[in-house]
């Protein structure tokens, strides 16, 4: 397993506990919300009569909008991490989460979701929020978090979360029939329900059964996994280093071998010949 695959599968280990978490903090505070997570919708692609797919992490429809969740566990550095690195790639993420919502609730038919649509603006009622969770530390500082803000992007840690879900930004409230309307209209589109399409082999986290000590030991066991796994890689290298000194000597051992052979065949064939030369000197004689 080389140190790619290594960083991939923790890379992999911390996204499913930081989901986890996520998943977690909102079911904390999930009375009178719907919380739908590992969501596939179609994704309508400018200039093409083809749909593709776009997952999203977590979705909670609340009175005060519907909250598209992307979830990022990231390393910090002396209890800081800046956000602004991961900017390029999550703003095109989270910006495929809201149109394929947008193009599921424009298609619908439903009478509730179309006069929901004409009552509220749905760029105010979708919001995206990307929710930063530390691989290392629970209390550090998000930095340069602005240029998300510009896009209409939310920036959060687990604890922000509930403050989040409190107050609609724009002056508006949804019913409980519009949130149920809204549930049953992206779950009818919903691709596959309650799990998660990895095109590599990956550890899930079942969230019916674990604590957050559980979740715990989960990451300790799985840290000690890679530890042993970059151990035996090492183990490995070293062995490969000394195999292929061996199989250089082994290839000097058949070129002298060789050698020898030939040299101990000419040795022979010289003492046939005197032995040879002897006995025919001997007839010639007689």
């Amino acid at each position: 397993m080389s140190k790619r695959d290594l960083r991939q599968a923790s890379n992999l280990l911390a996204g499913s506990a930081a989901e986890e978490l996520v998943n977690r903090k909102v079911r904390q505070v999930q009375s009178g919300k719907v919380l739908l997570h590992n969501l596939i919708l179609p994704y309508p692609y400018e200039k093409q009569d083809s749909l593709d797919s776009n997952q999203i992490d977590h979705l909670v429809i609340a009175s005060s909008g519907i909250f598209c969740i992307e979830t990022k566990a990231r390393s910090t550095s002396a209890g800081k991490y800046n956000a602004l690195t991961d900017y390029d790639e999550l703003a095109d993420q989270v910006a495929k989460h809201k149109e394929s919502i947008k193009y599921v609730l424009n298609k619908s038919n439903n009478p509730i979701i179309i006069a929901l649509l004409k009552r509220v603006n749905i760029d105010q009622l979708i919001r995206n929020i990307v929710v930063f969770v530390s691989r290392t530390e629970k209390d550090f500082i998000l930095e340069k978090t602005e240029r998300y803000q510009k896009v209409g992007i939310e920036v959060a840690q687990l604890a922000d979360l509930q403050s989040l879900f409190v107050q609609a930004k724009a002056n508006f409230g949804l019913y409980d029939e519009e949130i149920s309307a809204i549930e049953n209209e992206l779950t009818d589109y919903n691709v596959l329900s309650n799990e998660k399409v990895y095109s590599t082999n990956v550890l899930l986290f079942d969230d019916s059964h674990l604590s957050q000590q559980a979740i715990n030991e989960q990451l300790y066991h799985a840290n000690q996994v890679i530890k042993h796994i970059n151990h035996i890689n090492k183990l490995l290298d070293k062995y490969l280093t000394e195999a292929r000194k061996w199989q250089k000597q082994y290839k000097h051992y058949r070129y002298w071998r060789k050698f020898y052979q030939q040299v101990r065949h000419f040795t022979n064939t010289d003492r046939y010949y005197e032995k040879h030369c002897i006995k025919k000197d001997i007839f010639d004689e007689i």
